[in-house]
């Protein structure tokens, strides 16, 4: 087999534009960071990556690109190593753990496939299924990214205002013909939740699978109340509706309807204390929190052989991020609850084509080599804000 070296890295942070205001119970956004990754083999070919942004991140990436010039893009064992042996200069906290390395992670794993001319489920083990459920994940608000910060507060003062969160559910379940959609809570008040949640129940019917996610927003008893409000609509499940592994115990105790995290379970030790205070019915899958590819396939792996459902879980991804996704779902077997996308947020792209589109309520996967996506030159220049670029 020829073997290939990494000659050149690029690493680009990207600002994107959302269509809609992104509200939920720790950020309000009208637009959001990533980091993308480049590498290119001494053949011209290139593999992509993708993951969070923030100053610490982008300049971690920088840091770690540095490390893979030369490198075998085929040695993946070699390369994840090296991605977790450089010491961290940064001290900011999205610099911690894996974040950095899983978008150059991601980026090798495309590279290989690449190279090798295979899809990436197909390096993950295989297709175990051919079709990948798409979650709406819903904003808390359904208004314009112009709104200021006055009117996005003053939208929960009136209670007839549901009425436009579940117009908005209805046009991009019409649109798209999603099946799961996961709603945004600010978290502020339970009874507007409540209601919320009761009139897209009415709305929608049994064929949307409804899951809430107040990203740990509310106290231990708020919780309860909240959860046991809801217990009898028969929602998929609650995701982090309280904080921490105690907090989740003791509410799963309480009530009936599953509890779901992508919070409390992000690494390998987090799994035996889950699963022996039986906090947690389902965990959230996500490359950038686990730490790349890998992380996420033995993460899928591990999961499922303790007995925990499993979700792709979205932080506003790119193109990029979308395909590994699929790819993630068609090769894990216990993916059975879909990849959350925020795509109907989103306008733009920084792969050729644009925004994946959700049709029947599936995320397409691309079948060709490696991601089976490529950058456009174009819209990655237009979105750039601050890149790096390093040589062999």
């Amino acid at each position: 087999m020829t073997r290939h070296r990494i000659v050149r890295a690029e690493v680009f942070r990207v600002e994107v534009p959302l269509r809609y205001a992104y509200l939920s119970s720790r950020r309000l956004l009208r637009h959001y960071d990533k980091t993308i990754v480049r590498l290119t083999a001494d053949d011209g070919r290139e593999g992509i990556g993708e993951t969070e942004a923030g100053d610490g991140v982008f300049a971690r990436a920088g840091d770690l690109a540095r490390t893979l010039l030369r490198a075998d893009p085929l040695d993946r064992n070699r390369l994840r190593a090296l991605l977790r042996t450089v010491p961290d200069r940064h001290t900011r906290l999205e610099a911690t753990g894996g974040t950095a390395a899983a978008g150059l992670e991601m980026a090798c794993w495309d590279l290989a496939g690449k190279l090798l001319g295979v899809p990436l489920y197909e390096l993950l083990g295989g297709a175990f299924r051919d079709e990948v459920p798409a979650v709406c994940e819903l904003s808390a608000v359904p208004l314009q990214t112009s709104a200021s910060d006055r009117e996005i507060a003053a939208f929960f003062d009136d209670v007839s205002n549901i009425g436009h969160v579940v117009r908005q559910a209805e046009r991009v379940v019409a649109t798209h013909g999603y099946r799961y959609l996961k709603l945004k809570s600010r978290a502020r008040d339970s009874a507007w939740d409540v209601a919320i949640m009761q009139a897209l129940h009415q709305a929608l019917g049994p064929a949307v699978r409804l899951r809430l996610d107040p990203n740990a927003g509310y106290s231990p008893a708020d919780g309860l109340h909240l959860c046991r409000e809801l217990d009898a609509l028969g929602l998929q499940w609650f995701e982090d509706p309280v904080a921490g592994l105690a907090e989740m115990s003791a509410l799963r105790r309480q009530i009936r309807t599953p509890l779901a995290t992508n919070m409390c379970v992000t690494d390998f030790p987090h799994l035996a204390p889950a699963l022996q205070a039986a906090a947690v019915d389902v965990v959230g899958v996500d490359f950038f929190h686990w730490g790349g590819v890998a992380n996420a396939r033995d993460c899928a792996a591990a999961c499922t052989a303790l007995g925990f459902d499993l979700f792709g879980h979205c932080c506003f991804d790119l193109g990029v991020t979308s395909a590994a996704n699929a790819h993630l779902a068609v090769a894990s077997p216990g993916m059975l609850n879909g990849v959350d996308t925020c795509l109907y947020l989103q306008e733009v792209d920084v792969i050729a084509g644009g925004p994946p589109t959700v049709r029947d309520g599936l995320l397409p996967y691309p079948g060709g080599p490696g991601l089976g996506v490529t950058l456009d030159a174009e819209s990655l220049g237009r979105l750039t804000v601050d890149s790096v670029v390093l040589e062999a």
